[in-house]
């Protein structure tokens, strides 16, 4: 199962990165490629990102779990969609720890199970997958910088 993970200390009180990237609706002003949520419960949202090309891509995602201001996990609901000609699994953990000097440490996972067993798919998509949470990481970074 391909997984990327990367983490980072960014200069900001736990309360703030939490009010950054534990709330789905924050997700268009840090998660690469995301427009707009929508229909956000306690128990899902959808993501809506836009392709590459362009078009719009919305994406049903279930939350597995929440810790308050220190872990949440939401999965994309596969089956029945596109994404299933891809992917059998595909889950996203945020996970944050306070660090000293009034900083945090965050941390991103994605841990996603691709169709069929093309081991260089894997590869690609672990690669993928951490160019990704980089990005993501980095804008977090900006967001808390103000801008």
């Amino acid at each position: 199962m391909p997984s990327a993970c990367v983490s980072r200390t960014v200069a900001a009180a736990p309360q703030a990165v939490w009010a950054l990237v534990g709330d789905p609706r924050q997700l268009p002003r840090w998660w690469p490629r995301a427009v707009r949520v929508e229909g956000v419960t306690g128990r899902g949202f959808t993501l809506v990102l836009e392709s590459r090309r362009g078009r719009e891509v919305r994406a049903d995602q279930v939350v597995i779990l929440e810790d308050r201001m220190r872990r949440r996990v939401w999965a994309l609901e596969v089956e029945d969609t596109p994404f299933a000609a891809v992917f059998t699994a595909s889950e996203t953990e945020v996970r944050l720890a306070p660090a000293d000097g009034g900083r945090t440490s965050l941390e991103l996972e994605l841990r996603q199970r691709l169709r069929g067993t093309n081991r260089l798919g894997g590869f690609l998509a672990g690669r993928s997958g951490r160019r990704q949470l980089r990005a993501a990481l980095d804008a977090v970074e900006r967001e808390l910088a103000g801008g």
